[in-house]
């Protein structure tokens, strides 16, 4: 049986990334494989740029939204990045090209390509990764993404493959579905793993997440899928409660058991605050079952000072 050490704390922080990430999604990977600090803006004249410190090194994207030679450069002994767009009134580069210094010949060197595609919205909807083949000199594809978004430009399908080196063959490798509920909260994310032998997608894994008026979340379902029954078998559950001030006061996760085919606790955590909202009590148990009750594991006390 697989054991998920899921706390809700974890899946909120994981969320969050998730829709940071979604909500920057140009800025964090046009400029990767070190996303951007900030994202400026646009000045009076009509050009854009962007600021980026690679190393304490300040870097600035520029270049006018009716010019398609539009560029990002950072030049020093670590990367060299050109952004190319044919695209206005946004930044939704077309490519991106990270280059290397070469000390002995004094040249930039072509190491990576990254390619893009958008819908009308301007929500990225393909994405490819070549490298340079300085033997061939020509770029060779190894990864590409497919997006799929709603209309508020959640991303609610990614499907991602790489490139068998000997056959040249694309081969999934990730796939996710998501869903969210009306204020924007994943709900479901369910993954799928690729079966090589039938050449299609299995689904693996499913969580289902459930919230409280005030956006936190109130539990967690964890599921696994079951081929030879050919259904959805519980893994894991998690709940919590708050205070008024939607801090955590209690969280408790259970692990489904197959024979008796019910929910048996795992551990559960209990929060403590002062008056001003601080964290002051942090404790953790795990539950025995040979003797049936919940065992002290971790007792976390804070201090403040007075504010």
């Amino acid at each position: 049986m697989k054991i998920y050490r899921l706390t809700l704390l974890t899946a909120l922080l994981l969320l969050s990334f998730t829709n940071e990430i979604q909500s920057q999604f140009l800025q964090t990977r046009i400029n990767d494989p070190e996303p951007a600090n900030a994202l400026i803006g646009k000045r009076s004249d009509n050009d854009w740029y962007r600021h980026q410190d690679y190393l304490n090194l300040n870097s600035f994207f520029h270049g006018s939204e009716t010019d398609s030679s539009n560029f990002f450069t950072h030049y020093n002994s670590q990367k060299n990045i050109h952004l190319n767009s044919t695209s206005t009134g946004a930044i939704t580069p077309d490519s991106s090209i990270v280059e290397s210094w070469n000390p002995i010949t004094e040249k930039w060197s072509a190491l990576e390509k990254r390619e893009y595609t958008y819908d009308a919205f301007g929500n990225v909807t393909f994405e490819l990764r070549s490298v340079w083949d300085t033997h061939n000199h020509k770029w060779n594809g190894f990864e590409k993404k497919e997006y799929s978004c709603d209309p508020r430009g959640n991303v609610i399908m990614e499907t991602d493959y790489s490139r068998e080196q000997t056959s040249g063959k694309w081969l999934g490798f990730f796939k996710k579905e998501q869903a969210y509920d009306a204020e924007g909260n994943i709900s479901l994310y369910i993954k799928y793993d690729w079966d090589i032998n039938l050449s299609k997608w299995i689904t693996s894994r499913r969580e289902e997440y459930i919230y409280l008026s005030s956006g936190n979340i109130n539990s967690l379902f964890i599921y696994d899928w079951d081929k030879t029954a050919g259904k959805w078998i519980p893994q894991q559950k998690t709940k919590a409660t708050y205070n008024s001030e939607g801090n955590r006061l209690f969280e408790i996760a259970y692990d489904w058991d197959k024979i008796t085919n019910q929910w048996v606790g795992t551990y559960k955590s209990e929060y403590n605050y002062n008056s001003n909202g601080k964290l002051i009590l942090y404790n953790t148990f795990h539950y025995e079952k040979s003797s049936n009750s919940w065992i002290y594991e971790v007792k976390n006390e804070t201090t403040w000072d007075t504010e």
